[in-house]
């Protein structure tokens, strides 16, 4: 009997450590359904007969007396409920010892109703040892709500409020009248404004948090302070429960849609089933941008310069070219076709709220890379008919040059054959230096070129004969 007995003692606890249990199962049950309720025993039972030394007691407590009210108990000689359990729960508890063996003590709650979100305890004894220690747990019980978001205000207007110049009425001595005071200008209207409200029906437990979203912005609001919650309890013990979303509207808001979620447990959150109409948030221009479709530009490319402003109603939009030319874009890019040398420079975007006032501007640097036809010049002057007639003997200073940008690469051609250089010079001519010259400019892809001839005239031969 004494060898019996310490085989069990040493199959339950293995090392001989003290019993341990702690709560290993789910900490959310959707209402209506099952929920498996489960405690792991360490150290873990290592044969059958360790098992059928366990024995586990399951109650209820309630945590402001510190009273448990017994379920059942549950082993592998006996299991069995309590007198003491609620009505409505004696047909719906239920108790398994068929994982002992892994050191998991199972209970399970048919149709879970907020009737039984409560403290549950489960108490775990060796029945050989009397080692006994317990622990207890929350179940806790949701019922998912039905969320929407409902628009309160949703046509807002920030801009200030023109203050009208104050009028004096004359008197028969102006000179006592007392000074009309200086009136601040009003403060922008619609400020700490009800947006949107969030509406949770039929929810447990109380929802504790309520959280609005825009996606577009960024923004989250967060409403937490039960002073700023409305809640009613239902008949059957489920809540509805509403927030309001109040604030200081900004441009940024205008035409955001907003969302809602609400929180039921730190970890279990509802979001709702659409989002508020978009906000219309009347608001001053501050902010203009321009954007070209290149900085860069190559002769010949086609560029478009988009100029954007914020503002509700949107604003006119202009554009300043280089030239010092107006012109309207406003919803319309400006589009160049052919980009030339006088499109080079900054373009500058103006908006304007009323007509006679700029209130937002915006720079934008266009570059064309460009190149001129080279031009030709023989001893300072510009050929003509894209010809250098010169006499046998005579001197040349033929020089090529071209504008562009960036400074083109100037080279002087005969034939086919570059020669060094930009110039060609020659402080006698001969018969070998006519033909074909050409004068190219390059920079980037871009290459022009200007042929010229060059013809060389035979001198006049004197000959002298004595006559006799």
């Amino acid at each position: 009997m004494e060898i019996r007995i310490l085989f069990c003692l040493l199959g339950l606890f293995g090392s001989g450590l003290s019993l341990e249990v702690s709560y290993n199962g789910p900490e959310l049950f959707p209402m209506n359904e099952e929920a498996t309720l489960l405690c792991q025993i360490s150290p873990t039972p290592n044969t059958p007969e360790g098992a059928n030394n366990l024995a586990v007691w399951w109650s209820q407590v309630n945590l402001t007396t510190g009273t448990r009210t017994k379920l059942g108990k549950s082993s592998v000689d006996e299991s069995y409920l309590y007198s003491t359990i609620p009505n409505g729960l004696n047909d719906r508890f239920t108790t398994s010892t068929d994982e002992f063996i892994y050191g998991t003590a199972k209970a399970s709650i048919a149709n879970v109703g907020i009737a039984d979100d409560k403290t549950y305890q489960c108490e775990v004894e060796d029945l050989t040892s009397h080692d006994a220690t317990d622990t207890q747990f929350k179940l806790n019980v949701y019922l998912e709500p039905d969320v929407q978001i409902y628009d309160e205000e949703t046509n807002l207007d920030i801009r200030p409020i023109k203050q009208t110049e104050p009028t004096e009425t004359a008197t028969e001595n102006p000179i006592y009248d007392d000074a009309i005071p200086d009136t601040p200008a009003p403060a922008a209207v619609n400020v700490n404004v009800s947006i949107a409200q969030c509406v949770a029906t039929n929810a447990f437990p109380k929802p504790t948090k309520f959280e609005f979203v825009s996606d577009s912005t960024g923004n989250t609001w967060t409403v937490v302070n039960e002073n700023e919650i409305m809640y009613v309890e239902n008949a059957d013990g489920t809540f509805n429960a509403s927030a309001v979303l109040r604030i200081d509207p900004s441009a940024e808001l205008d035409g955001a849609e907003i969302s809602c979620r609400t929180w039921l447990y730190p970890s279990l959150s509802y979001a709702s089933a659409g989002t508020t109409s978009p906000i219309v948030v009347k608001h001053m221009t501050n902010e203009a941008t321009i954007s070209l479709s290149t900085t860069e530009a190559v002769e010949g490319d086609r560029v478009s310069i988009s100029c954007t402003a914020n503002g509700n109603p949107p604003p006119t939009i202009e554009l300043q070219d280089p030239a010092g030319n107006i012109h309207n874009v406003t919803g319309v890019n400006y589009v160049i076709s052919r980009a030339q040398v006088e499109h080079a420079g900054v373009y500058v975007c103006h908006a304007y709220n009323d007509a006679d006032a700029t209130l937002a501007t915006a720079e934008g640097t266009l570059s064309v890379e460009w190149v001129g036809n080279p031009r030709v010049k023989n001893n300072g002057n510009r050929i003509v008919n894209k010809l250098v007639e010169v006499t046998l003997g005579d001197s040349i200073n033929i020089v090529c040059a071209a504008q562009g940008y960036p400074a083109p690469q100037i080279t002087v051609v005969r034939g086919t054959q570059p020669l060094q250089g930009s110039t060609v010079t020659r402080n006698s001519v001969t018969y070998a230096d006519a033909g074909s010259y050409s004068c190219k400019a390059a920079t980037g892809n871009i290459v022009k070129i200007t042929n010229f001839q060059v013809v060389v005239n035979g001198g006049c031969v004197v000959s002298l004969q004595k006559v006799v």
